[in-house]
């Protein structure tokens, strides 16, 4: 169901992004898309660089499963 829910929630951030915010998805963007539909399933964290799809994933509403850059994952898991 994780990635069923991804899917749709993912395809209605870009919509939205699109149509009401104005922003058009850059051109790549369709591959990001194929990248998170596994990860939602299998993983509870995805690791990306790309500002701009961790906020369209982020408004996907889904419990368990986080989007962060490297950096923050590492000072997550790095004893302090």
């Amino acid at each position: 169901m994780k990635s069923v829910k991804m899917t749709s929630g993912l395809g209605l951030s870009f919509m939205f992004r699109a149509a009401v915010e104005g922003k058009a998805p850059k051109r790549g963007a369709s591959r990001d898309l194929q990248h998170l539909v596994p990860a939602a399933a299998a993983a509870d964290t995805f690791v990306t660089h790309d500002a701009e799809l961790a906020f369209m994933v982020r408004r996907v509403p889904m419990n368990g499963f986080q989007v962060t850059t490297l950096r923050e994952l590492l000072d997550q898991v790095a004893p302090k």
